[in-house]
């Protein structure tokens, strides 16, 4: 997946709200050219859900173009894009860790806690 110039080969993106809503996004592009995403969520109530379809590699896409990571990005600048990609307001989280590796093997991770 080509985003601002750089090919992604990996993205995970987890949080927890300080509600106890938990989300982690995965999307992997594979040698083959083979596109995969998994989206698991568990609300407060303990009640869980996950995908693996073509319509999650679709969101999680998309997700990962309004991020727009790039390489070089900063720590805060990661965050930053993944909470504006993900509507999260950072004072409604717990942690959020957020982790890119681009297929020239440049890799960005940053924790939120």
């Amino acid at each position: 997946m080509q985003v601002g110039g750089a090919e992604i080969r990996e993205v995970e993106i987890a949080f927890e709200t300080v509600d106890g809503t938990e989300c982690e996004f995965e999307y992997e592009l594979k040698a083959q050219g083979e596109e995969k995403a998994k989206i698991e969520t568990k609300s407060p109530d303990g009640h869980k859900e996950k995908r693996k379809s073509d319509e999650a590699v679709a969101e999680v896409k998309g997700m990962i173009e309004r991020m727009n990571p790039r390489p070089g990005m900063t720590r805060e600048d990661l965050i930053e894009s993944a909470c504006r990609a993900l509507d999260l307001d950072r004072s409604t989280l717990r942690s959020l860790e957020v982790e890119v590796a681009f297929s020239n093997g440049e890799e960005l991770k940053a924790k939120l806690h």
